[in-house]
């Protein structure tokens, strides 16, 4: 959509911030800020119209109309974002002073060069959307786009399909059971009620149509209020939002008057309409979510899982899907690609430049158009010269300059920039100017010399996600960005400061992923991080290194006392001593839980069985120090998702007992236990056992592989049927074992590996003993 709209889409909305009353336009300007959003709204849904239509079936008029839109929507923006700019360089700092600053604010509108910038600005706007007009109207736009390329009067199918009667339909129960428990998983739960979008994809006359409306009548009654309204390939837009405003009040909408509405009054009464009936606003990192899963929805772009939980973490492109999105943004000016030197475009100004070769020379930009250049992406690269670059919203540096630190001394000028990341560049020190780039919203740095942020990082009150791993914040400047949803940092260093740093915490309401390291933390400390912990309750991902895992630094008694946000999604406890599991971690307390890696020193039975039960754990790292035993794992119905599980100072044994139930059995190595013998298997069936579990990581004390309680010939891993995967820690304890020593233990566990079914990969690994 972007390679056609452009900036449109913002455009409106930025003027309309001007008709606030702390910009104090005259009366004159007002009315032509009005009057140029209007406009901005019908271009705006004419690209849409153009970007719904294959780009290969489009008119190389419109083609061409578009390309001009696009690159004077840019334009028109960075005329906003830079008087914008100006406007907040005059904004107060402290809050107790605000009404005296107000009143400058109204002064600086009085002043003769401030007004006509704000006048030349909108004249310049008025002129290139004139010149847009002219060109919409001398190319037909409208009449191209819109006109269908045939009429008939042949009636929808989807339209028959809406009045099946679903009591006589065979087998859609199913098909409507699965779909349902898609768009409405644990409704119970809060944090479930979201918008779902679900495709169902097929070829016509599978029932489709059928499918989807008798979920919509199922449904429906839960809802305030509900719309069906089927679409084809070339909608009328203007019949779609009239159909969508009549489903949801019939009796209003009905009415002859609204027929005359065009598609920017309809969208605005369906916005009016929509406006009471919903709740808050999303932030950010639900609407990224969104767009993402849309893109997925529209086979645009493919998620990539991890092997390990199966979490959605990344994505690719199909190779066709790539080789379109180089051929487009060439022919389109989108993207300006170089590597060594070489896929310059000349002639044309650029908007987006990626250096990707170690050889691109610093001169290279001196024969291209910069001035409008809005993002620049370097690897392994030095040709990128900030001061250069006047508008830019994004600025991403990796790899660059090892044998020296890179100098970003001008990097206050960037006023514009939206996101700054930098990996792996060699920096001692951020300078104090970023604290000019009022408008930041993402500050991503990883693998730097850095060692702490400068104090002026408090000035970024925009600051949505600060990534500084291994980096230290000065201390009274978190308290500052409570607009961060994601924070991965060190606190301060003296223990005043970072006890100050755990309740500044609490401040961030909009914090959705957390990673931090607190060492050596008090029971005080650990309670005032408990507290804020419980403000905290959009929290979906929380990482804590910890204090220590030492017997004499017992943290249970504070986590037993723990509110961790329901929505939590991971949870890691690093170097964290829990004698025992607390009641925090429980299925009802934490039932969207996929990824669990903590250490509980005395783990019992039924706090094995707790875990068991957590709905959506797909991947689980339990350090303990006890042996335990489930007797009957398999109608228990424990760990039935989890897919990776590394047992760090356990063995395991699985065993098929006579009576057909499967036992498991994590042992520490240490306690006086023999792993059962190996049953006969004829005439008893195998219950499916953890069906999911594809990974599994455990430890094997050596000596005992060999002889003793912890025999490697029967760990009877075939009850696991989706292994595929298996990491053995053998542990050395006292004198190192021969080589040939070595190969037998091996050769048991090979075994093991051999007579699955699956013959999973066998990785055999060799580690000291650990201090227990």
């Amino acid at each position: 959509m972007d390679l056609v709209t452009g900036a449109m889409g913002c455009l409106a909305p930025k003027l309309l911030q001007l008709l606030q009353d702390e910009y104090k336009l005259q009366k004159g300007v007002r009315k032509q800020v009005e009057f140029l959003s209007q406009e901005l709204d019908s271009i705006h849904a004419a690209l849409r119209k153009v970007a719904e239509v294959p780009w290969d079936q489009l008119d190389e008029q419109v083609k061409v109309w578009a390309r001009q839109v696009r690159e004077a929507s840019y334009d028109m923006e960075d005329v906003l974002d830079t008087f914008l700019v100006r406007v907040e360089d005059h904004a107060p700092a402290d809050p107790s002073r605000l009404k005296r600053a107000m009143k400058k604010m109204g002064n600086l509108f009085t002043k003769g060069k401030a007004r006509r910038d704000i006048a030349d600005a909108i004249d310049d706007i008025k002129k290139q959307l004139q010149e847009v007009a002219e060109r919409r109207a001398r190319y037909k736009v409208d009449e191209i786009v819109a006109k269908p390329t045939s009429k008939s009067s042949t009636i929808d199918p989807r339209l028959v399909a809406m009045y099946n009667e679903v009591d006589k339909l065979i087998g859609i129960d199913k098909s409507r059971g699965e779909l349902m428990s898609l768009l409405l998983p644990q409704w119970n739960d809060e944090s479930n009620k979201k918008m779902k979008i679900v495709s169902v994809v097929g070829v016509g006359g599978l029932g489709k149509t059928t499918l989807a409306k008798a979920v919509y009548d199922e449904l429906k009654p839960q809802f305030g209020c509900w719309a069906f309204v089927p679409v084809g390939r070339n909608p009328d837009l203007k019949k779609v939002f009239r159909d969508i405003l009549i489903d949801l009040d019939k009796e209003t909408y009905m009415a002859s008057e609204f027929t005359l509405l065009d598609e920017r009054q309809l969208i605005n009464e369906l916005h009016d309409f929509l406006g009471t009936k919903r709740k808050q606003g999303i932030g950010l990192f639900e609407v990224g979510e969104g767009y993402f899963n849309d893109l997925i929805n529209r086979s645009m772009i493919q998620a990539v899982k991890s092997e390990v939980d199966g979490i959605v973490y990344g994505c690719r492109v199909h190779d066709m899907v790539l080789d379109l999105l180089r051929s487009l943004s060439h022919e389109e000016n989108f993207v300006t690609i170089l590597y060594n030197n070489v896929g310059m475009v000349s002639g044309s100004r650029v908007r987006r430049l990626a250096f990707q070769g170690p050889k691109d020379s610093p001169q290279v930009i001196n024969h291209m158009d910069i001035a409008q250049v809005r993002s620049v992406i370097t690897y392994r690269s030095e040709s990128v010269s900030l001061p250069s670059f006047k508008l830019l919203r994004v600025l991403f540096l990796e790899s660059m300059n090892k044998n020296g630190c890179y100098n970003l001394q001008h990097i206050g000028n960037l006023v514009q920039l939206r996101y700054l990341g930098i990996r792996h560049v060699y920096i001692r020190e951020l300078p104090k100017e970023i604290g000019a780039l009022k408008f930041l919203e993402t500050l991503d740095l990883q693998g730097t010399l850095t060692i702490e942020l400068p104090s002026s990082v408090g000035l970024l009150t925009q600051l949505i996600c600060l990534r500084a791993w291994r980096i230290r914040i000065p201390n009274g400047i978190l308290k500052k960005l409570t607009s961060l949803e994601e924070l991965q940092i060190y606190p301060p260093e003296d223990e005043k400061s970072k006890g100050q740093f755990v309740k500044d915490l609490g401040d961030l309401g909009e914090l959705r992923v957390l990673r931090t390291a607190i060492f050596r933390m008090g029971q005080s400390m650990q309670y005032n991080f408990m507290q804020s912990l419980r403000s905290l309750n959009k929290m979906q991902r929380l990482t804590l290194v910890g204090w220590s895992r030492a017997r004499d630094e017992d943290n249970t008694v504070t986590w037993e006392a723990a509110v961790i946000p329901r929505h939590l999604r991971h949870l890691i406890l690093e170097n964290i001593h829990l004698s025992w599991l607390p009641s925090c971690i429980s299925p009802s307390r934490l039932p969207n839980l996929c990824h669990l890696d903590l250490f509980v020193a005395a783990m019992e039975e039924q706090a094995l069985e707790s875990l068991g039960r957590l709905p959506g754990l797909c991947y689980l790292k339990l350090s303990t120090w006890s042996t335990v035993t489930l007797t009957d794992i398999a109608s228990n119905g424990l760990f039935q998702k989890l897919r990776f599980w590394s047992l760090v100072e356990s063995m395991v044994q699985f065993v098929l007992n006579e009576d057909s139930s499967v036992s498991f059995t994590m042992w520490n190595g240490v306690d006086a236990i023999a792993f059962g013998p190996k049953m006969k298997e004829e005439f008893r069936v195998e219950p499916a056992i953890m069906p999911n579990l594809e990974e599994l990581d455990f430890l094997v004390p050596f000596h005992s592989s060999m002889h003793g309680s912890g025999n490697c010939n029967n760990l009877g891993l075939q009850q696991l049927t989706s292994l595929r995967k298996v990491t053995v820690r053998l542990m050395c304890e006292g004198d190192l074992p021969t080589h040939e020593k070595e190969n037998e233990a091996e050769a048991a566990l090979r075994h093991e590996a051999d007579v699955h079914p699956n013959r999973p990969s066998l990785s055999v690994l060799y580690s000291p003993p650990l201090n227990i």
